[in-house]
């Protein structure tokens, strides 16, 4: 809640105001990242806030890599040739993940 009228980045917050800070496209910011919505294992510059940093790090962060590292590492092993065909977002204003990943997959 503002205790009084705020002024941020030109836009006027009156007091007493619920004010909701969202970090849910932070990883996809069109400044940062020419083509944020695609879907780019390679992107150079990603300083991810997914897990962030400090008292608010995330206590599953390391268990998270972990998992993705074994999954990834499964598909590449069981799969010759992948293609990334298309991915859908979940609607949502306090979530911002992908939904669905979808592949055409060839096996050895």
């Amino acid at each position: 809640m503002t205790n009084v009228e705020v002024e941020l980045a030109g836009a006027t917050i009156p007091a007493d105001r619920l004010v909701l800070v969202s970090l849910i496209s932070a990883n996809r910011d069109e400044r940062e990242f020419p083509d944020p919505d695609r879907f780019d294992i390679h992107r150079p510059s990603n300083p991810q806030l997914a897990f962030t940093t400090g008292i608010h790090y995330c206590l599953g962060a390391h268990l998270a890599r972990l998992e993705a590292k074994i999954a990834l590492n499964a598909i590449l092993d069981r799969y010759t040739d992948l293609t990334f065909t298309g991915m859908q977002w979940y609607e949502s204003y306090s979530l911002c993940n992908p939904k669905r990943l979808t592949f055409e997959v060839r096996r050895p």
